[in-house]
């Protein structure tokens, strides 16, 4: 049986392969997350993906990116977004 840390405790995280979309609260909670690598291939963040995400400071959008659901960012403490939000 596998113990994984809770996603509180997760410093680091690396989305790829044939990934998508970010689902629902996908990282929600992760108030240690500081450094994140997401796939070209994601063209949508549902709902409260990155929210309470309060060490992930700089952000860049997957240039494939073409929807954001509600409240994506909420309480999240993202000071630096590293490119525009592909239209």
């Amino acid at each position: 049986m596998n113990s994984f840390p809770p996603i509180s405790a997760m410093t680091s995280a690396v989305v790829s392969g044939c990934v998508t979309q970010i689902g629902l609260n996908a990282f929600s909670g992760a108030s240690s997350l500081t450094s994140l690598t997401l796939s070209d291939d994601i063209t949508r963040f549902n709902n409260q993906a990155f929210m309470y995400t309060s060490s992930l400071t700089d952000f860049t959008f997957p240039s494939s990116l073409t929807s954001l659901g509600g409240s994506t960012f909420r309480y999240s403490n993202i000071k630096k977004f590293n490119n525009k939000i592909p239209s």
